[in-house]
């Protein structure tokens, strides 16, 4: 299955949301699902620390049918 999590915070970042969200997507991938992190970046973090995966959005109503197609493969 994939499955898609909206955060405002997640690793690197040190708080109790982040750690929960990353060992639920750790756990969701060991059953086999394959997980996608939608985040922001926390200036006060080093960019390298982060996964590098960079989505560029030209217009807000292209947001949906981008998330769609990333989860569902349309």
């Amino acid at each position: 299955m994939n499955i898609g999590i909206f955060t405002d915070t997640y690793y690197p970042q040190v708080s109790g949301v982040a750690t929960s969200i990353k060992t639920l997507k750790e756990q969701l991938e060991s059953q086999g699902h394959h997980v996608y992190i939608f985040t922001t970046t926390d200036p006060k973090v080093a960019s390298d620390e982060y996964e590098k995966i960079y989505l560029d959005l030209p217009a807000s109503h292209l947001f949906h049918l981008l998330i769609v197609e990333l989860l569902f493969a349309v």
